[in-house]
């Protein structure tokens, strides 16, 4: 097989395994997102598998290369709805008046854990402020949070919200 075909192929399956998982997300909801990714993914690399078979021939690179951009995209969305700056940045956006303690702020994520170095980072980084004894979410925060938002959409998954 050519470079080109193989190429087109992986990103053709991939489209397609994409909007279904889009698909069964916005059907399902966005719980278990990993889970429904990996059996998804495992179900569309075995029907590659079926289809190269069932044609006479046998692409392992074009198997690889699909597994492996399904497991990238994975990886990243997973790091993404477990990272702890977006719980944080949620969390601070959820409060009614857009402001919190640092004390309620940090019985809420143990801040005896190391949290306190990236509320540090978050606030090195213009995410959040200290402002008259709490935290406030800054436009930059706002804006990250809301970017994530809209990517997660489709998923119906929200920043912070457990895989």
């Amino acid at each position: 097989m050519s470079l080109l075909h193989t190429l087109q192929t992986v990103a053709l399956l991939f489209t397609v395994t994409l909007t279904l998982h889009v698909l069964l997300c916005r059907l399902t909801g966005g719980a278990r997102f990993m889970p429904k990714g990996v059996l998804l993914g495992g179900a569309a690399t075995l029907a590659l598998l079926a289809y190269q078979l069932s044609a006479f021939r046998l692409d392992l690179v074009e198997l690889y290369l699909f597994a492996a951009a399904w497991l990238f995209y994975l990886m990243v969305w997973i790091n993404l709805l477990n990272s702890v700056t977006l719980k944080m940045l949620a969390y601070l956006h959820a409060v009614p008046q857009g402001s919190l303690e640092v004390t309620a702020f940090d019985t809420a994520f143990n801040a005896e854990d190391g949290l306190m170095t990236r509320l540090e980072m978050m606030q090195g980084s213009g995410l959040v402020v200290a402002q008259d004894g709490g935290l406030l979410l800054t436009p930059k925060g706002r804006a990250v949070l809301r970017t994530i938002r809209l990517l997660g959409r489709p998923f119906s998954i929200e920043p912070g919200q457990a895989s």
